[in-house]
C-alpha cells in the first residue's frame, strides 16, 4: 500500500490527470476548440510562421496576420507585435517559447505536407493540436522535477502532500491544464530544473551540472525577462551566516573554471535573441516591452496584488498563504536555505507587484507568480513538516483550512473555465454574488466592472526604439 501511495506514483497520477484535462478542456471547453495560439500566445508564436512559412522574418506583411486573426479568432486586436521606425515589426515577447513550440510546429507542418487536408498556414488545426498537446511534455517534466527537488528536503509523505496542495490547490492547476501554451506552467518546470541542478552542483560540483545550470538559467530568462531573479537561486544558495558565506566563496574559488563554463553556457542562450533583434531592428539589444504599461516602483499596487477582489494572490489562491508562512518556519527547520528562499520571494514579489497592469490580464488569479511556485513548493513542505509535529488540535484546525483552500481553488478554476469568474472585471459585490454558484445571470453580471471591447483591426502607434 505504501508503494502505491508513493510520491512517484502520485506524480504519474497527476501527470495523467493534467494531460487528460488539457485534452478535454481544449476540445470541449474552448470555443472554438483547440484555439491555443491566440492572444498573448500569438506574440510568443509569431516567430515561427512568419520565419518558416511566410519567409518574412521582419513581419512586414501585417494584412496577412490580421486576416489570420479574423479567420481563426486569435485575438480581439493585433497588439502582439509593433512597428519600429525602420518599418519592420517585432513581437513584444522574446522567442524562448517559439523555440519550445518549434518541434511540434515542424511536426504539424510535416503532417500537412504529407497528408494534406488542412492549410499549411501555421494556425490550422494540426498546428494547434500539436502545440497544445506537445507543451504537456514540459509541464509533466516539471511535475517530476519538483518531486526530485522536494525529496532533497523531506520524506515521501511530505513530498506527496506538498505536490497535491501546490499542483492542485493553486492557480498552477489552471495554467497547467487550461493555459499550457502560456509560459507560466512551463517556467515552473524551468525553475524546478534550476533548483534541482543547484542542489546537485552543491552536492557534487562538476562541469556537466554547471553547464546545464547555466543553460537552464539563460533559457528561462529567454522565455521571460522577469526570470532574471532565478540567478539568485544558485548565487546565494546555502548562505545563512557569515561562516556559510565564507564557505560558499571558498567553493566558488575552488571551482572557478566550472563557474566560467557555466557563465559561458548562460550567455550563449540570449545570443539567439540578439541575432534576431540585429536582423529586425538593427540593434543587438532592444527593449521590446515598449507597448506595455511599464512599472510603478513606488509600491502603490502591493496591497491590491495581495487582497483586491478584481484579481489578487491571497483571495484567489489562499493556499499560497500557507506557503509564505512556510518560509518563516524555514528559519528554524531549514535554516541553511532560509535566506535564499526569503530573498528570492521578496525580490520576485516586488518585481511582479510593481507591474503597472497589476491584475495581469485575463487570467485566473495572479499568473505571473506561478513560475515561482517551484520555490514556494519547498516552503510549503516546511509548513507541513511543522504542522505534522504540532498538537492534534492544531493539525486538525489548520488542515481543515488547507482542505477548504484546495477545494476552493478547484471549484473556482471550474467557475473561471465556465465564464462565471471573470478574468478582467471582478468586483467585491460580484465575487460574493457568485461565490460557490454554478450559474450566473445577466442580473449578476451587472455587478462586474465595465470592460473595454477591442476591435480586431486596432493598432498601436509606431514607437521609438529605446
Amino acid at each position: 500500500m505504501k508503494k502505491l501511495a508513493s510520491s512517484y506514483n502520485l506524480a504519474i497520477l497527476i501527470s495523467t490527470l493534467f494531460v487528460f484535462l488539457n485534452f478535454y478542456i481544449r476540445t470541449f471547453v474552448y470555443n472554438p476548440p483547440w484555439n491555443v495560439l491566440g492572444w498573448d500566445v500569438l506574440s510568443y508564436y509569431l516567430y515561427l510562421p512568419y520565419t518558416f512559412i511566410y519567409d518574412d522574418i521582419c513581419m512586414q506583411n501585417v494584412q496577412l496576420i490580421k486576416a489570420l486573426i479574423e479567420q481563426y479568432n486569435l485575438s480581439g486586436t493585433y497588439y502582439q507585435a509593433f512597428q519600429i521606425p525602420n518599418g519592420n515589426y517585432t513581437p513584444m515577447y522574446t522567442l524562448g517559447m517559439a523555440v519550445l513550440f518549434s518541434p511540434f510546429f515542424f511536426l504539424a507542418h510535416l503532417y500537412i505536407s504529407l497528408f494534406g487536408g488542412y492549410p499549411a498556414d501555421g494556425f490550422s488545426l494540426p498546428y494547434q493540436v500539436a502545440i497544445g498537446n506537445g507543451v504537456m511534455i514540459y509541464i509533466v517534466a516539471g511535475i517530476f522535477l519538483i518531486r526530485k527537488v522536494l525529496l532533497f528536503f523531506f520524506n515521501d509523505t511530505i513530498v506527496s502532500w506538498s505536490m497535491i496542495l501546490m499542483l492542485l490547490g493553486t492557480n498552477y492547476f489552471h495554467e497547467a491544464t487550461s493555459d499550457g501554451t502560456m509560459p507560466h506552467a512551463i517556467l515552473f518546470a524551468g525553475n524546478a530544473w534550476i533548483l534541482w541542478l543547484t542542489i546537485k552542483w552543491h552536492q557534487n560540483p562538476n562541469i556537466k551540472t554547471i553547464s546545464l545550470l547555466g543553460f537552464a538559467l539563460g533559457f528561462c530568462i529567454l522565455l521571460r525577462g522577469s526570470e532574471i531573479f532565478t540567478i539568485l537561486i544558485p548565487l546565494i544558495w546555502g548562505i545563512s551566516s557569515t561562516e556559510s558565506l565564507k564557505r560558499k566563496w571558498k567553493l566558488l574559488l575552488q571551482n572557478k573554471n566550472q563557474i566560467f563554463i557555466g557563465m559561458a553556457c548562460f550567455m550563449i542562450i540570449p545570443i539567439i535573441q540578439m541575432i534576431y533583434w540585429k536582423i529586425v531592428t538593427g540593434q543587438f539589444v532592444f527593449y521590446s516591452y515598449q507597448n506595455t504599461e511599464g512599472f510603478d516602483w513606488d509600491g502603490r499596487h502591493l496591497m491590491k496584488v495581495l487582497f483586491s477582489y478584481k484579481k489578487s494572490w491571497f483571495l484567489y489562491t489562499p493556499m499560497i498563504i500557507i506557503s509564505i508562512l512556510g518560509i518563516f518556519f524555514m528559519r528554524k527547520l531549514g535554516r541553511p536555505h532560509y535566506f535564499t528562499f526569503l530573498i528570492f520571494f521578496l525580490a520576485n514579489f516586488y518585481l511582479i507587484a510593481s507591474w503597472a497592469a497589476w491584475w495581469q490580464g485575463g487570467s485566473f488569479g495572479m499568473r505571473y507568480f506561478v513560475e515561482s511556485y517551484a520555490m514556494m513548493c519547498v516552503s510549503l513542505g516546511y509548513f507541513l513538516k511543522w504542522l505534522m509535529s504540532s498538537k492534534s488540535w492544531v493539525r486538525i484546525s489548520i488542515s481543515s483550512f488547507i482542505g477548504f483552500f484546495l477545494f476552493l481553488n478547484l471549484f473556482q478554476t471550474w467557475q473561471f473555465n465556465n465564464w462565471i469568474i471573470d478574468g478582467y472585471a471582478m468586483t467585491k459585490d460580484y465575487y460574493w454574488r457568485i461565490f460557490f454558484k454554478t450559474k450566473v445571470t445577466d442580473e449578476d453580471k451587472k455587478l462586474l466592472e465595465v470592460n473595454r471591447t477591442f476591435a480586431y483591426n486596432e493598432e498601436f502607434p509606431i514607437l521609438m526604439i529605446m
